[in-house]
């Protein structure tokens, strides 16, 4: 089942279906031009719906592709019309796959933040992705769970890639458009590994290191996942020994209380390095306040980058008030709230927090564009 639903205390079987769900799970859908924007209420979707991900979430927009060839013309030209991925440098060729397979973790945390002046579905393959979100981890990495999205996560920490110098990437061993049956796997996969590691096989007359040994099956093992216990799945996470015990062995299923997880320093985590650039210091401080997972920290050091850089996304200054929400300080929150408003009047999520608050306190700044009149609008 879904993620969420196969919880015992859950209260039903409907949820909104934000729109960072179904840009990994979909292919892009049609959304009312109102809700265009990033800081929009994000769940309305306009029929009919896409079913399943398509060629233009890898190639890009493939109209102008179409009509290129529909015209004549030349091979050459209709290629460049449209996006090819293996002609793209290692980074942003890596980075289609990235779009939607690198989450750091499953739990609150945040792993990720859409850059606030992206629409939702505006990624390109090409474009760097950092431009259009951040990746973020915990301190010290999530090394000691294996989880369902840590597919990329993990193929990232392995020494393979690490040392490959960019040239071990997905498609190095998966052919988006062909997926090997069972019997032909092993040799294909053996086939990848040998390209590096020929010298250990031909070593090798007998043992595990035999041309004809699984490679996959002790280096990169399939196991079952610490957040999703039903689910059992390869660990890309490429290691010299296979590790101890049954590693598909059943699970108890464990559920974070209210308030628990991880709590402590958010660090970015993709592109690294990350730039140092006033947004991208802005974006490192959200995400220390995003889940509250370090509000302590995050708010003052969000508020203090505020002062100093005056940004003119709403986004920062929405964050910042969340973060004064969720620490019971209303006076600060609730300025924040109406400067959101202000710098973006369709906002109505924002707003909608915001006259929350406002109506619970029975306060307001009392100028035209007070957001408890928003609420109501």
């Amino acid at each position: 089942m879904s993620p969420a639903y196969d919880q015992p205390d859950y209260p039903g079987s409907v949820r909104p279906i934000h729109y960072e769900c179904m840009f990994c799970h979909n292919a892009y859908p049609k959304i009312p031009e109102s809700e265009a924007h990033a800081a929009s209420p994000e769940m309305t979707f306009t029929e009919p719906l896409p079913h399943g991900i398509d060629c233009q979430r890898c190639h890009g927009p493939g109209q102008r592709h179409v009509d290129v060839a529909s015209a004549g013309a030349t091979p050459e030209a209709i290629r460049a019309a449209i996006v090819n991925p293996k002609r793209l440098g290692p980074d942003r060729e890596i980075e289609v796959c990235l779009q939607c397979h690198l989450e750091t973790t499953s739990r609150e945390l945040p792993p990720f933040i859409r850059r606030f002046d992206r629409a939702a579905f505006s990624y390109v393959p090409g474009q760097p992705l950092g431009d259009f979100v951040l990746n973020f981890d915990k301190a010290g990495g999530n090394n000691s769970r294996f989880e369902i999205v840590n597919a990329a996560y993990r193929l990232r920490e392995s020494q393979c890639f690490l040392k490959s110098e960019k040239k071990l990437r997905c498609t190095t061993c998966h052919d988006p458009h062909d997926i090997p049956r069972a019997a032909a796997a092993t040799e294909h996969y053996n086939g990848v590994c040998q390209n590096c590691h020929a010298a250990t096989v031909q070593k090798a007359a007998s043992g595990p290191h035999t041309k004809e040994a699984d490679c996959v099956s002790c280096h990169m093992p399939v196991r079952r996942t610490d957040d999703v216990v039903h689910v059992v799945m390869t660990d890309h996470l490429i290691q010299r020994r296979k590790p101890e015990g049954d590693l598909v062995a059943v699970k108890p299923e464990v559920v974070d209380s209210p308030g628990g997880g991880y709590h402590g320093e958010v660090v970015p985590y993709y592109p690294a390095p990350l730039a140092d650039t006033p947004d991208n210091s802005l974006y490192v401080a959200a995400a220390q306040i995003r889940d509250q997972r370090n509000l302590t920290a995050g708010v003052p050091q969000m508020a203090s980058l505020i002062e100093k850089y005056h940004p003119e996304q709403p986004g920062f200054y929405a964050e910042v008030a969340q973060g004064y929400r969720a620490a019971n300080d209303f006076p600060h929150a609730i300025p924040m709230y109406e400067e959101a408003a202000r710098r973006e009047p369709t906002a109505f999520r924002l707003v909608g927090n915001a006259g929350m608050d406002v109506v619970a306190r029975g306060q307001g700044s009392g100028s035209p564009v007070d957001v408890g009149e928003g609420c109501r609008a």
